[in-house]
């Protein structure tokens, strides 16, 4: 038992403990294994009640439970038929009656695709202060990328066991380790290769600070990346270059909604194709489904050509031994777009968005509802092997073609459709150049 196994209550007589998807670190079910309800009890006794599981849609199923022998010090997995075998999040409410004394509780699984040492997710994540299952629960979405405060405690250990597990690991460098170089060396030294990357936050640290900073780390032997992640506030982007930027930093950070015209700046001191992306901010919204899957339209929204992954806060996947909502999302992203390379936008009217990835001339469009659901065309034409799948990864009906488009219905959650062949690469392709070239001409000294 972990810490997502909830403690449900204490009662008279006897005592139990509840939790689901026991044989996981983290509650999460693979789409081929039965849901299992596990009940430990400090004494002898049988237990008989209800459970009740609600998807994230709203839909409820509702179980009744056999009689359940329990056994002292024991634990009794009872399998859940019956429970929804869509892949999602969902809500248990467990209503138990055990010697004449009723118990409630309510816990919260995900069920998710088997992940596979060949599937990345689109994402990072930064993660403040771990909890022990944290990097179990990132491992399943699965997310290969994690960045952590130099100021994290026991960093050694947690470094040591999240490269152990796969993870490549960037290290937040705050101004006081910055100016302590000496220390900082010492640190890279001993943390070695586990590092793959130091970020460094401008203009916190200057950006003159960072050819110095990194010839000190790669004196201490660090083949780590320098990353720097640009503030909130204004940018003096000109200064920034030529004060060394491009030539120290392999990747920047910036604020959502920045990326083109810094993508310009970088071009126009001869940065082409530098790696840029969003850090994604903590989507503080209600858990009642009032918005929902902000965060993977964030996530899809930020993708950037030539760019890493966004990244976002773990608090969004994995908080305090419970799934938030992005959790499902975020694998059913990662399976979905896993080989596929950011394209571009497809134009669509502002009632919805569009962003589609590629692998040859296969592609994934993936769609959403800015606002009211939309209908929207999209032009498949000819395209063969089309799926169409929700948010999180569950097969929907292919939607009717109407003069070679699909009749696309879309509301805030994203849906993913995919084919081969076709006019939309084409679509996307002439949309990009037409963009490129609206940029173009937006620079004084070539509109003459």
């Amino acid at each position: 038992m972990t810490a997502i196994a909830f403690f449900c209550a204490l009662i008279a007589a006897p005592t139990l403990e509840i939790s689901i998807a026991p044989d996981q670190p983290v509650p999460y079910v693979y789409t081929d294994d039965p849901v299992i309800l596990q009940i430990k009890s400090s004494e002898d006794g049988k237990a008989t009640g209800q459970v009740s599981i609600t998807g994230d849609d709203g839909k409820s199923t509702a179980i009744a439970l056999p009689t359940i022998p329990l056994r002292a010090s024991g634990a009794h997995w009872q399998p859940l038929e019956g429970a929804p075998p869509a892949k999602g999040r969902f809500h248990v409410h467990v209503a138990l009656v055990v010697d004449d004394a009723k118990l409630n509780t309510d816990l919260v699984y995900c069920r998710i695709d088997r992940p596979g040492d060949e599937v990345r997710a689109p994402v990072r994540v930064r993660v403040g202060a771990p909890e022990p299952t944290v990097l179990h629960a990132l491992r399943g979405i699965p997310l290969r990328e994690i960045t952590l405060p130099i100021a994290t405690p026991e960093l050694q250990a947690l470094l040591a066991s999240a490269s152990l597990t796969g993870f490549r690991v960037a290290i937040a460098l705050d101004s006081a380790a910055a100016a302590d170089l000496p220390a900082l060396t010492k640190l890279a030294t001993t943390l070695g290769d586990n590092v793959s990357a130091w970020r460094v936050p401008v203009p916190e640290i200057k950006v003159e600070a960072l050819e110095p900073l990194a010839a000190a780390l790669r004196a201490a032997g660090s083949r780590a990346q320098i990353e720097a992640a640009l503030s909130s506030g204004p940018v003096d982007l000109d200064a920034y270059l030529a004060a060394g930027l491009g030539r120290t930093a392999f990747k920047v950070f910036l604020p959502p909604n920045g990326l083109a015209p810094v993508r310009t700046a970088f071009e126009n001191a001869g940065y082409e194709g530098f790696r840029l992306q969003s850090i994604v901010r903590a989507s503080n919204e209600k858990d009642d489904g009032s918005n929902r899957a902000s965060v993977a339209r964030d996530i899809l929204g930020s993708q950037f050509a030539c760019g890493t992954r966004p990244e976002i806060d773990a608090s969004e996947v994995y908080s305090q031994g419970a799934f938030g909502e992005s959790y499902s999302l975020l694998s059913a992203m990662a399976h979905r777009l896993n080989g596929y390379d950011y394209f571009d936008e497809l134009p669509m009217t502002n009632r919805a968005r569009a962003v589609v990835f590629r692998r040859g001339d296969a592609w994934i469009a993936a769609m959403w509802a800015t606002g009211q659901p939309a209908v929207q065309m999209l032009p498949a034409g000819d395209a063969t092997d089309i799926l169409v799948t929700d948010a999180d990864n569950n097969a929907l009906p292919v939607p009717k073609m109407e003069e070679r488009s699909l009749r696309m219905a879309l509301t805030n959650p994203p849906i993913y459709a995919s084919g081969k062949g076709g006019p939309l690469l084409a679509v996307t392709a002439r949309a990009s150049a037409r963009k490129e070239a609206d940029l173009i001409l937006e620079e004084a000294r070539v509109r003459a």
